[in-house]
């Protein structure tokens, strides 16, 4: 491991995670939304990946990159046993200890025990006994981790009001409280002007691209003066490979800090989750990151996803969305969206924007999240 900072110091947060912040993953975005906002000498990052992000102190674990094969997940798991046993207890000390639903939850429990800290537990993904390929092995030994660290800890942090009862239902002791992915909310952009154009924003791979060829073969074959816009990071082969007729779709790629200004050019923004991906469970409790950006500048939205699926539930109560749940759904959804009034648009995109300011303002709720991460 790199040389400790001075465990003299008390700082007041130690964040403990697979995916650390700076980097693109929806989890390192959401985490450095959250945290950018902490001065760098009050958070020491341990975990895996990420970049540097200002002057924080960064304590790599002993795992350079996440791992692809099984013997590399079985050497994952055994340096990850290895840095509970050996390292935690010599960790800086802090007032807190944030983990992430995931294999690193076992050190950040034992971390928390060895510095007297609160445990605080931010479940983003299901990524701690369904992660790195762990089998029957290693599963057994994710699973004690994770049941150790929800009776330790003292506060709960979740997605969405799904994700919190999957919490609850497997032995969280603690109370669960809702932090979406947070993002600054400015002011909502006007519609723009003449044809109808449709959104999605994010990667494509198999658990959504079957819902976005739903809505291609809807436009398409029923609105084929509609434009269809992909604003994402795969390449044309790969979307070729997926299904999608990339001579249909607008695809293009760009910086973090440019995504708005994109979204702001189209009338409706995309989320597309399969309903009948397996297994279903990720998908159940999943968050699009994609959805804040839509919302912040307030763009109506297409919701494709299984009625039982957290994003949908969310959606199911907004005046901002057209839901479905199937393909026939789908183009019916979409054939409304092109033929709604622009007065109706309008009002779906004033509730879009309500709804980003009152759940995902970072300038509000981030900022009171903070305040208490860094109370004495």
């Amino acid at each position: 491991m790199a040389a400790l900072p001075d465990r003299r110091r008390v700082r007041s947060l130690g964040l403990v995670s697979h995916g650390l912040p700076p980097g693109g993953t929806g989890h390192q975005i959401i985490l450095e939304e959250l945290l950018e906002g902490v001065p760098f000498d009050e958070i020491i990052l341990v975990g895996i990946g990420g970049g540097r992000w200002g002057k924080r102190a960064r304590l790599p674990l002993p795992i350079p990159r996440l791992p692809g094969k099984p013997w590399e997940s079985t050497a994952a798991a055994l340096a990850l046993a290895a840095s509970r046993a050996l390292a935690a207890p010599f960790l800086p000390q802090v007032r807190r200890v944030l983990v992430t639903l995931d294999p690193t939850i076992g050190v950040a429990s034992r971390w928390a025990r060895a510095s007297g800290a609160e445990l605080w537990v931010y479940a983003i993904d299901l990524h701690c006994s369904q992660f790195w390929g762990a089998g029957a092995r290693f599963r057994p030994l994710l699973e004690r981790w994770r049941s150790e660290a929800f009776g330790q800890a003292s506060r709960g942090f979740a997605l969405s009001h799904r994700m919190a009862a999957w919490m609850r239902t497997h032995g969280f002791r603690a109370p669960v409280e809702l932090l979406p992915p947070l993002t600054d909310v400015g002011e909502a952009a006007p519609l723009p002007g003449g044809a109808p154009s449709l959104l999605y924003c994010g990667w494509v791979y198999r658990a959504n691209a079957r819902p976005l060829k739903w809505i291609e073969r809807a436009v398409v074959e029923d609105h084929p003066g509609t434009s269809l816009r992909l604003l994402t990071h795969c390449s044309v082969s790969e979307l070729v490979a997926l299904g999608l007729d990339t001579t249909r779709w607008s695809i293009a790629s760009v910086a973090p800090n440019e995504v708005r200004a994109e979204v702001m050019k189209c009338a409706w923004g995309i989320v597309a989750l399969d309903p009948e991906f397996a297994p279903r469970d990720h998908l159940q409790v999943a968050w699009p990151t994609k959805l804040r950006d839509y919302l912040a500048i307030g763009r109506p939205v297409i919701c494709v996803a299984a009625q039982d699926y957290a994003v949908a539930e969310i959606a199911a109560g907004s005046r901002w969305a057209l839901l479905a749940h199937d393909e026939a759904s789908t183009r019916t959804a979409v054939s409304s969206a092109i033929a709604e009034a622009r007065e109706a648009m309008a009002e779906r995109s004033a509730a879009a924007h309500a709804f980003a300011r009152e759940a995902l303002d970072n300038g509000t709720l981030g900022r009171r999240w903070r305040a208490e991460v860094l109370a004495p």
